[in-house]
């Protein structure tokens, strides 16, 4: 009996030194392993989507992020065309197989072809009906420092499960009034580069048509097509 009432003070006397944080890591990361879920399944069901984004760049050793902004769409699965209108205008378009972008001021377009996006093994794919953020990533509650920007908005932070990944880490912040939704992305490189998006403005199913996520370079435009892995460097095509 008294070896029970020692093991029971013991277990009470170490259970008072472990912050109450720590006691709600599980309930905590249950809850947004589920919202990540409800998320990823709301994306499924869409056709196509379009929202207004702001990007900014944060380098370690620069006081002022680069900051731009425009229009981001995306039809189900893998199109996306981003239309940046500030401080510049350029544009990056994905049919599902190639991949342009075009600079009007500089009058050219490189072409890529549409595996770079998986290459680039971060979970900005999963807007795009790419990949599954619970079974690809490692998914927590985040205990960092960021914090939600919006009303209600729930942080999630994000790992990858292999060695020498394009990121090391991520922080979404998802809300879900009316509906589960992306609002806000960073994802921090190796060399602690971090890229912020911000997304709002949402409009679901419109209905965007096939030919906006293709490219008809204009007359005039320079044309470059990056070369395969097996090649280096890049072609230069007339237009």
């Amino acid at each position: 009996m008294l070896k029970i009432i020692s093991s029971v003070l013991l277990l009470s006397v170490l259970l008072a030194f472990i912050p109450a944080a720590a006691l709600a890591d599980e309930p905590a990361k249950d809850a947004v392993i589920s919202l990540v879920r409800d998320l990823q399944k709301h994306l499924a069901g869409l056709t196509d989507f379009r929202a207004s984004f702001t990007q900014r760049l944060f380098a370690p050793h620069s006081a002022t992020p680069r900051e731009e902004s425009g229009v981001l769409y995306v039809k189900m699965p893998g199109r996306m065309r981003w239309n940046y209108l500030d401080p510049e205008r350029k544009e990056f378009i994905c049919d599902g197989e190639k991949i342009w972008f075009y600079e009007p001021e500089e009058k050219a377009v490189t072409i890529y072809g549409a595996e770079i996006i998986g290459d680039s093994g971060t979970p900005l794919q999963m807007l795009f009906g790419q990949g599954d953020l619970l079974a690809d990533f490692l998914v927590t509650a985040d205990d960092s420092p960021v914090e939600a920007l919006s009303p209600g908005g729930v942080m999630a932070l994000v790992r990858p499960r292999v060695e020498d990944a394009a990121f090391v880490q991520a922080h979404l912040e998802i809300t879900t009034n009316p509906v589960p939704r992306l609002v806000r992305l960073i994802v921090v490189d190796p060399l602690q580069n971090s890229t912020e998006y911000l997304f709002s403005d949402y409009r679901e199913n419109s209905g965007l048509a096939d030919e906006y996520f293709t490219f008809v370079p204009p007359p005039g435009t320079e044309v470059w097509e990056e070369q395969g892995a097996a090649e280096s460097g890049s072609t230069p095509i007339s237009n």
